[in-house]
């Protein structure tokens, strides 16, 4: 395993994790997983980070060079493959799943699956895919994803299979629960509802070209799509209210707020696919119908970018807040009459505009 081709070949299937294909190669070779990551990338200790997000391009030159696999193939599994189609530099962190681990063991459901896929696979297997906030899905089985195992409800961890068993090798389908042997084959498979095909379609279509119907960036949409997001996600009462209208509009029930859930990445499925699908809806709007759904919600651009510097918003969707949804200080007093329902920040604005003009 030192400078040469490793004679055992094992082939990376279509979308395949870096992970599962590991795990898939290190039981070809009859060796634990942890004794292959080892010899390969010189105690890396991959578990203990998300190897497939954080891997370092030069243990990735150093798999091309061992095995038989371009560094190019080897780099489409892992999630960094997903830029710049779906976003830009740490801006990818936001959507994907985290992993949540406590002693190297996840908490988090942070991988989705297809039982349909797995029970149709020759040999099961995870894909990249299933690792985004985004895929909600399968567009291929018209199958509900889930994200945990149906018997024990745990995380699918797939890499545990490995670990918990540290006498034996493993050489059993990766397809089957860590925690309880639950064969994922075997879960209940659930026909997708036709608007979040119809989603998941325009979606992995955007991840796929890079660009969305109207020529722009794919990352663009995802910007905007984020932006929305926060504002679904959040518990002041302005949104909270915002999010029933859109719950009534699209007739998508509106699931309880979870606590200590800041971020999608560390919610559950059926959490987030109720806010994205939401999101979505409203993003689809024709500009005329999103700025008055905004205005009589009293949304304007203050409200709206969050933490997101003006350079990262499309340029379509800026000349929306800018324009349209931005008021001047003169004009608040119309819109919020009452001063106790000023945000901090504006009653702060207000006396710094009279310190000055005294």
């Amino acid at each position: 395993m030192k400078g040469d081709k490793i004679a055992i070949h094992e082939k990376i299937l279509p979308d395949e994790l870096l992970t599962s294909w590991l795990l898939r190669f290190s039981q070809k070779m009859r060796v634990k997983y942890h004794t292959l990551c080892d010899a390969l990338f010189n105690k890396a200790d991959l578990d203990l980070r998300d190897a497939d997000l954080t891997i370092k391009k030069e243990l990735i030159e150093k798999l091309a060079d061992i095995t038989f696999h371009s560094k190019e193939n080897l780099n489409q599994t892992t999630l960094r493959s997903y830029e710049p189609n779906l976003a830009l530099g740490n801006n990818l962190n936001y959507w994907i799943l985290s992993r949540g681990n406590y002693h190297r063991i996840p908490k988090n459901n942070y991988l989705v699956y297809c039982p349909s896929c797995l029970d149709k696979d020759s040999i099961p297997y995870y894909r990249r895919g299933w690792r985004l906030i985004t895929t909600l899905i399968c567009v291929k089985c018209q199958t509900e994803l889930l994200d945990c195992c149906p018997s024990c409800y745990q995380p699918i961890s797939f890499l545990r299979l490995d670990f918990n068993n540290k006498e034996k090798i493993v050489d059993g389908p990766i397809s089957t629960c860590s925690c309880c042997d639950f064969d994922l084959r075997k879960a209940h498979k659930e026909k997708a509802a036709k608007n979040s095909l119809e989603y998941q379609k325009k979606v992995d279509k955007y991840l796929l070209s890079g660009c969305t119907e109207t020529l722009n960036y794919s990352h663009q949409y995802f910007i905007v799509l984020r932006l929305i997001l926060g504002l679904i996600n959040s518990k002041r009462k302005r949104y909270v209210e915002f999010n029933r209208f859109l719950s009534r509009t699209t007739e998508i029930p509106q699931q309880e707020y979870q606590t200590g859930t800041l971020l999608l990445k560390n919610s559950n499925i059926v959490y987030r696919k109720n806010a994205i699908l939401k999101a979505h809806w409203l993003i689809s709007r024709s500009r005329e119908e999103l700025v008055d759904i905004f205005k009589r919600h009293g949304l304007w651009s203050c409200f709206i970018k969050n933490d997101l510097d003006s350079d990262d918003i499309p340029y379509w969707f800026y000349k929306i807040l800018s324009n349209e949804l931005s008021i001047k200080y003169s004009e608040w007093k119309k819109f919020y009459p009452d001063s106790s329902s000023l945000s901090s920040y504006i009653c702060l604005g207000a006396k710094l505009k009279n310190r000055f003009t005294n």
